[in-house]
């Protein structure tokens, strides 16, 4: 079983840099667009494939759907601006990320990061 396993392994890492670069450009696109609104079918239809492929092929190489995938990327960016505008309130970087609802911005903000957008910035005030 354990070789098995070892040359299924094997088989799956060569072929995960293919579907990578198969996924590029739709990763590009959420990167690019991550403060829109965006559908599994706009990004399907960057790679000309069905949004179920889709969500099998981010599954199978990054290990998550392609809505994690753009909510992380939504975090990051939001995370950036807590940082580096402190002014900002963050009900304005909730909709400059892609959230129109400020609470349920801070509802994925602190699922995904365990703490509040507010308790986020104050820990890097200091």
């Amino acid at each position: 079983l354990m070789e098995i396993k070892l040359c299924a392994s094997i088989y799956d890492e060569r072929f995960k840099i293919p579907v990578y670069s198969q996924l590029q450009p739709v990763i590009n696109f959420i990167e690019d667009h991550y403060f829109n609104n965006l559908s599994l079918e706009d990004m399907a239809r960057i790679i000309q494939t069905s949004p179920q492929y889709l969500c099998r092929l981010f599954k199978r190489t990054l290990h998550v759907r392609p809505f994690v995938y753009l909510t992380k990327c939504r975090i990051q960016k939001a995370k950036e601006m807590l940082v580096t505008d402190t002014r900002m309130p963050v009900m304005e970087i909730a909709k400059k990320v892609g959230y129109q609802d400020p609470s349920y911005f801070c509802a994925v903000f602190k699922e995904y990061e365990g703490i509040t957008p507010q308790g986020f910035r104050k820990g890097w005030e200091y």
